[in-house]
């Protein structure tokens, strides 16, 4: 989708009454939440929200998709109890998941953002007052983040596992954001004022987390606050857990290859290297392949004596070691970003 169909769209929906504007002139926190049918889980997320204590002007906007299951109807009974917070903006057809993140994201008038979508939730009720008072704290920051619980809905996995390990470095780089989106979007919180012009290609992109990351770690460091404060459910309906391996993989083949062109030389070394890293990957998923076959490990070899020169030698041993290391958490699914990402 372009730049110009997302303006278009955005244009053609529209916000219902509320107080918010005279109620809350200038916001320090903008709240954003995008849903579609997110009917067992959109309490929980608005609750989360509401619960906040805080003497910050805050406003919450939440970008509605014409959901069926009865989150819409959810949604605008909170809009109506809470006119002088919630603002709701929709349209009445569905728009899909860019152009309604698009008409929430330029809605945003906060100093800073919070991102909270509809099936994830906070759980610490000082989340927002400890993240602003680290930003505060630490203007070269660009964002920070924290911990949360992952609730898997299916009861495949524990139903509270907490994200990040314990040790965690608490400042991550923008190399580091390549690697691996490192965050979750319930847990972030950043400067909405270093976030005003978007490449072309960021519209079409397959997800807009990670770039928005990488966009932030350029003009600052990310700050990692080691707490618990949130839930990330993992579901089928979910716009990326509930995709297969071969799709996720492939979209993060897209996104490197992008990043590639859009960093330049400074990072084209790291890059080249992580493509190559997502395509053994892919070859791996596609033929249900282990680091164990013959034929993984030839090719492994053949591109880890490629890529190592006398100059870059221990960098680039230490990318093969996280990928490694990754994919001993992954045996039988090495495209588990949830577990790749937490080899970092």
């Amino acid at each position: 989708m372009t730049r110009e169909e997302l303006e278009s769209i955005r244009q053609e929906s529209y916000e219902l009454p509320n107080n918010v504007l005279t109620a809350v002139p200038f916001p320090i926190v903008s709240v954003r939440t995008s849903t579609y049918n997110h009917g067992a889980y959109i309490r929980d997320c608005i609750e989360g929200v509401l619960s906040q204590k805080t003497d910050l002007p805050v406003e919450y906007i939440i970008g509605e998709d014409c959901s069926t299951d009865g989150t819409r109807e959810v949604v605008f009974a909170y809009a109506q109890k809470y006119p002088d917070i919630i603002r709701v903006i929709t349209a009445d057809r569905n728009v899909g998941m860019k152009a309604n993140g698009y008409r929430t994201r330029s809605a945003c008038r906060g100093m800073y953002v919070a991102i909270c979508e509809g099936d994830d939730y906070w759980t610490d009720p000082l989340k927002l007052q400890k993240q602003v008072d680290f930003l505060e704290a630490y203007p070269e920051y660009s964002l920070c983040f924290h911990n949360v619980s992952m609730k898997y809905e299916d009861g495949s996995r524990e139903q509270h596992q907490a994200y990040r390990p314990k040790g965690m470095k608490s400042t991550i780089t923008l190399e580091d954001v390549l690697w691996s989106p490192l965050l979750i979007t319930c847990s972030v919180m950043f400067h909405n004022g270093l976030l005003r012009e978007y490449p072309d290609w960021f519209f079409e992109a397959p997800f807009g987390d990670w770039p928005i990351f990488v966009f932030l770690a350029q003009r600052g460091d990310l700050g990692y606050l080691d707490e618990v404060m949130a839930v990330y459910r993992v579901h089928s309906g979910g716009m990326y857990s509930g995709a297969d391996q071969i799709t996720r993989l492939q979209q993060r083949l897209w996104f490197l290859e992008r990043m590639r062109e859009y960093l330049g030389a400074e990072y084209s070394d790291i890059l080249e290297q992580l493509i190559l890293m997502c395509n053994i990957d892919i070859e791996m998923v596609k033929h249900s392949m282990k680091l164990t076959d013959g034929a993984v490990q030839n090719r492994v070899a053949s591109a880890r004596a490629r890529l190592q020169t006398e100059s870059k030698a221990d960098r680039v041993e230490q990318l093969w070691t996280k990928w490694y290391v990754a994919r001993a958490f992954t045996a039988h699914d090495v495209g588990d970003q949830a577990s790749a990402r937490g080899a970092i």
